[in-house]
C-alpha cells in the first residue's frame, strides 16, 4: 500500500508540473491574429486615457507587429521577415492617437485663428517629440522620432508615429509621457504594464 501511495504521489507531482509548464508555454499565432492580439485593448499594449473633451491613446508595438503590419500591407516578403526584426530591434515603437470631441482632426480643434492652425502644423511636424519620452524605472528615454500622419479630416483623430531608444530594463513597465502644451491638458501619462509585454504571443510567420 505505501509503494501505490508513494507512486501515485510521484504521478500527482508530475502532472503538476507538467501543467505549469503548459500554461508557461506562450500562445503561437498567425500573423494575422497577432495583429489583432496587440491591437485588442483587452492585452494591456493598446491602453488611452480621456480629458473631457479629448482622448490619448497609446498603443505599444512590439517588432514583431510592424513586421506582421508590412508582410499583410505586401511591405515586405516572408522569407524577408527575420531580416526586418533585426533591423527594427534596437529601438522600440509606439503610435501615440490623439482623438478631440466634435472634430474630424486635431489640426483645426479650438483653433482661434488661422495661425495658430499653422503653428499647430509646425508643432505636430517637427517639434512634438520634444515633449515625448519613455520612463522605465529610473531611465529617461528620450523621442528619437514622431511622424505625424495627417487625416485631413478623413478620420476623427490623429495618430504620432514614435519610436523610442532600446530597451534598458526590460523587467520595468513602461510610462508614456506626453507633456501637453496645445490642449491644456498638461502632462499625460499612458502606463504599459511589463506583465503585458511578457504575455505577448509568439508569432507564426509561415
Amino acid at each position: 500500500m505505501n509503494c501505490i501511495k508513494v507512486v501515485q504521489s510521484r504521478l500527482f507531482v508530475i502532472l503538476i508540473l507538467f501543467s505549469f509548464l503548459v500554461s508557461c508555454k506562450k500562445a503561437t499565432l498567425s500573423h494575422v491574429d497577432y495583429i489583432n492580439w496587440v491591437e485588442n485593448e483587452d492585452n494591456g499594449l493598446n491602453v488611452g486615457k480621456e480629458f473631457k473633451d479629448i482622448n490619448f491613446q497609446i498603443l505599444y508595438k512590439p517588432v514583431s507587429y510592424i513586421v506582421a503590419k508590412e508582410l499583410v500591407n505586401g511591405g515586405i516578403k516572408n522569407n524577408e521577415v527575420a531580416t526586418r526584426i533585426k533591423e527594427l530591434g534596437n529601438m522600440q515603437y509606439a503610435t501615440l492617437r490623439i482623438k478631440v470631441a466634435n472634430s474630424n482632426e486635431v489640426m483645426g480643434a479650438n483653433i482661434k485663428s488661422q495661425n495658430e492652425y499653422y503653428e499647430r502644423l509646425e508643432y505636430f511636424m517637427n517639434n512634438i517629440q520634444n515633449d515625448l519620452v519613455l520612463i522605465e524605472d529610473k531611465d529617461t528615454l528620450p523621442c528619437l522620432l514622431a511622424h505625424f500622419e495627417r487625416s485631413y479630416g478623413l478620420s476623427p483623430y490623429n495618430n504620432f508615429v514614435l519610436a523610442f531608444g532600446k530597451s534598458i530594463n526590460k523587467k520595468a513597465d513602461k510610462l508614456i509621457v506626453f507633456d501637453d502644451n496645445i490642449f491644456g491638458t498638461g502632462r499625460v501619462i499612458l502606463k504599459i504594464e511589463n506583465k503585458d509585454i511578457e504575455d505577448e504571443p509568439a508569432v507564426n510567420w509561415n
